[in-house]
């Protein structure tokens, strides 16, 4: 490795660890400035974090709630379709095989 190399990588390293040192110095003073202004209004940060997650809305799960079970199977495949979206190429085409699951 060169020498140039060497000592760029070195400053690397030493910024890499003033920011690191200087983002901690921040987040205890922002830290300090909440509790301060949490006890001028006499609140606990128990009930700052118990308002904050009363007050947020739950993600939206679109996940189970959200899916659909299969309505039809095509049978040789094993391919299902909700009846939502995309129409599959095996029920418009109106295939015999295919089965009503519901």
């Amino acid at each position: 490795m060169s020498e140039y190399l060497k000592e760029m990588v070195a400053q690397r390293k030493s910024l890499d660890e003033n920011i690191a040192a200087e983002q901690q110095r921040v987040q205890a003073e922002v830290l300090q400035q909440v509790s301060n202004l949490l006890a001028s209004v006499g609140m606990t940060a128990e009930a700052a974090l118990a308002a904050l997650v009363k007050k947020s809305k739950p993600a939206c799960n679109r996940g189970a709630s959200s899916k659909n079970p299969p309505k039809y199977r095509h049978t040789p495949s094993g391919a299902t379709w909700t009846g939502k979206g995309r129409v599959p190429k095996w029920y418009a085409e109106g295939s015999p095989e295919v089965e009503t699951l519901f």
